[in-house]
């Protein structure tokens, strides 16, 4: 049943904290904060941190006949998970909207393991608070006002004033915006204003969702494109980080990227060239991508991120047919010890070539600098020319070789272009006879027997040759280490005595401590384990 005191909870202003909504009606009603927190968050002891609260779903319900709003609104209006939103991976994404919406009021959403580290105390702008006055009677906690990264207010240009209210309290308190006491301001000596109030504005767009060209453009492969356009580069179309570090921190200057906790030792910034290596497992502050995206918007487009064009390209291969116009999807740009740069593809017919561009009339056709392989297009080429009644002599002269090196292609072309699906389906058959072998069909004990084989498969047929795998632990008899290690569980419970932790009687009895999840395949060891447990329970009560 909704209680009658949440009818009179104050309504959001623009851009404020859920933190402040309730420091506002503390104020208003005296209420105790502790008190009104359990009671709006649905628990018995919640410690209310302004900038990511949790257990937002609790809330909603509770402010449903007020507001009207769901605990999704509620976390993309009233909290600064919208800035973190756009940067992160989307598992990591939907893993931390659960944990704030659903998980307990002190749940750890991974902040703290960021380079950057967020404020301390709540800050807000003396100009808006001056306007709310005027306007309102009372003034608020602002969300961007609390931005990590964010030291003037994006729409005066003025320093934030620091007060004593923290962001993240050791005890539940709800510091009213309007009788917070002041602290210091941040002091912007030797910063370049014009930066910091490009930086505040483009945090306040991330917050409140305003699209730009870097929509869904965050990966490095992006950042790679982007710099290379902009002439980052050692070679044509190959982007160099050293010098985009080299650049990036002299735009942005030492004083500023220290203040904001991005430079580590000795003045180095090492994340930097991280952003350009494609790592999924790398998260970033926003703050970072954003100083990145900043830096690259100043600098003019001046050349080309692909000197060969985007693609795809027509294959310069005579001896062979197509059925797409464009078969080449893929052309990588190399470098020479002499500092010049060339292209490398490989066609889906096998050939495989260098280049150094494209034709001036058709950019789509690559100019051919060196042939690794024609693939077998050239041998079955020239089976043609003689099944057709040509000479030896004559296929060689139109082919360009002598017919010396002719012979030598059709021999090795006879061996390299051999159907091999003969070779497969018997490989399979050794293959599942090795596996026979070993009674429980383990791919390791097969492998080892025949390596050769192994690698054939894998890399022929390797969607086959994985379906042919054990799911693991499938071979263990659960049933039998179930009756085995219960009774260990027993024999070193007698040993031990009453009253031992059931980690140490796990350890003792030589088992790995996942046992306690495997409990589920394992009862009779639950068992064990909880009769420790109620025999502890009962000599501490016949102690007592």
């Amino acid at each position: 049943m909704i209680r009658p005191r949440f009818i009179y909870l104050p309504f959001p202003y623009q851009d404020e904290l859920l933190y402040s909504v309730l420091a506002r009606y503390c104020s208003r009603s005296n209420q105790r904060p502790h008190k009104l927190a359990c009671l709006i968050f649905d628990k018995c002891f919640v410690i209310l941190r302004a900038d990511l609260p949790c257990a937002l779903s609790a809330v909603a319900r509770k402010t449903k006949p007020t507001w009207g709003m769901t605990a999704e609104t509620i976390l993309k209006e009233l909290t600064l998970f919208p800035f973190y939103e756009p940067f992160l991976p989307k598992p990591v994404r939907d893993n931390r909207m659960h944990a704030l919406l659903l998980g307990p009021c002190r749940c750890n959403i991974g902040t703290k393991a960021y380079r950057v580290k967020s404020p301390i105390f709540l800050r807000l702008c003396v100009k808006c608070a001056e306007s709310d006055r005027e306007e309102l009677a009372e003034t608020y906690w602002r969300r961007v006002h609390q931005l990590p990264g964010v030291i003037v207010c994006p729409q005066h240009g003025t320093p934030l004033v620091s007060t004593l209210a923290r962001i993240q309290p050791g005890r539940t308190e709800c510091v009213d915006a309007s009788s917070a006491t002041f602290g210091n301001t941040e002091p912007l000596d030797n910063l370049d204003i014009e930066i910091i109030q490009m930086i505040a504005m483009r945090c306040k767009d991330v917050l409140f969702g305003k699209k730009n060209e870097w929509d869904g453009k965050t990966s490095a492969t992006d950042y790679r494109d982007a710099a290379l356009k902009r002439g980052i580069q050692r070679l044509p179309g190959i982007c160099s980080p050293n010098l985009f570090v080299e650049k990036f921190l002299a735009h942005y200057g030492a004083p500023l990227l220290t203040k904001l906790g991005m430079l580590g030792a000795e003045g180095k910034a090492p994340w930097l060239r991280n952003m350009f290596q494609n790592n999924s497992k790398q998260i970033f502050h926003p703050i970072e991508h954003i100083l990145v995206q900043l830096y690259l918007e100043s600098l003019p487009e001046v050349a080309s991120a692909y000197p060969f064009g985007l693609g795809p390209w027509m294959c310069p291969n005579p001896y062979a047919t197509h059925t797409e116009k464009y078969p080449i999807q893929k052309l990588s740009i190399r470098s020479r010890q002499d500092k010049t740069y060339y292209g490398r593809a490989k066609c889906s017919c096998g050939f495989t070539f260098t280049t150094h561009g494209t034709e001036r009339d058709n950019p789509r056709m690559p100019v051919v600098e060196q042939i690794s392989s024609y693939g077998c297009t050239r041998y079955l080429y020239a089976q043609k020319l003689l099944r057709g009644g040509s000479s030896t002599d004559q296929i060689a002269k139109i082919l360009k070789v002598n017919p010396w090196y002719l012979q030598c292609i059709l021999r090795a072309g006879s061996r390299k272009c051999e159907d091999p699906r003969g070779k497969i389906l018997k490989a399979r058959e050794e293959w599942l006879d090795l596996l026979k072998q070993d009674p429980e069909c383990r791919v390791t004990v097969a492998r080892k027997k025949h390596c050769g084989l192994y690698q054939f498969l894998r890399k022929y047929d390797r969607d086959w040759l994985l379906c042919q795998k054990v799911p693991h632990n499938a071979h263990i008899d659960w049933q039998k280490r179930d009756v085995e290690w219960s009774n260990l569980i027993a024999t070193t419970m007698k040993t031990l005595g009453q009253g031992v932790a059931k980690t140490t009687i796990a350890r003792v009895a030589g088992l790995n401590l996942r046992i306690f999840n495997q409990f589920g395949k394992l009862p009779l060891c639950e068992q064990a384990f909880n009769k420790a447990k109620h025999c502890g329970k009962r000599r501490q009560n016949d102690e007592k």
